[in-house]
């Protein structure tokens, strides 16, 4: 029972000093701490390069369900829109409104719809349709401003749909239906214009 006394009476003499001591206020300056200086967030600008299509709709650049929207080729941006007249068709720009410029009208009676925009050799390489031979592989070489047709996988109006084009090894791999043996894996080879 002396026991308890002395625990239950130490207990409260220390509850009880520690109740008597003076809060203490910590300086600042007495830690070594400095005021921070004022920061002002930097200005961000963001622009609309040009309006491709005026009015409400867009022009849509780049709108698909596929990769590979926007590519930096020849010193400039090539990317797929449409301007309300010549349809989704290929486009390119160098970052200003002047400089925005519908590539081609490949598809005259629709929409070419350019999708998997890939450099390879020195050449821009796409799926497109042209309205006549379905979606195929197309190639176009900015240096000479020619766009050319690589090949009619799948003949005639049907598409072959190209896609998942990818440079490996210094050929150009993409998968595609010839109409007869279904999606299948393909490569082209612009050093000596093979297509296996």
């Amino acid at each position: 029972m002396f026991a308890a006394k002395w625990v239950w009476r130490r207990w409260w003499q220390r509850l009880w000093k520690r109740q008597q001591r003076p809060v203490r206020r910590y300086n600042p300056a007495a830690l070594g701490l400095e005021a921070l200086e004022d920061r002002t967030a930097p200005a961000i600008y963001v622009t609309q390069v040009a309006d491709i299509n005026p009015g409400a709709s867009g022009s849509m650049p780049t709108y698909s369900a596929n990769y590979h929207y926007m590519v930096d080729y020849n010193g400039a941006l090539y990317f797929a829109a449409n301007d309300g007249v010549l349809g989704n068709e290929l486009w390119r720009s160098d970052g200003t409104p002047g400089g925005t410029v519908s590539v081609t009208n490949m598809n005259p009676s629709g929409d070419a719809n350019p999708t998997w925009l890939t450099v390879y050799n020195g050449k821009l390489y796409f799926a497109a349709d042209d309205g006549s031979t379905g979606v195929e592989l197309w190639s176009y070489d900015a240096t000479t401003n020619t766009l050319t047709q690589v090949a009619d996988i799948n003949p005639g109006a049907a598409s072959s749909n190209p896609q998942w084009l990818t440079v490996y090894n210094g050929i150009l791999y993409f998968a595609a239906d010839d109409g007869s043996t279904g999606v299948e894996l393909w490569s082209y080879d612009a050093t000596t214009n093979t297509l296996t």
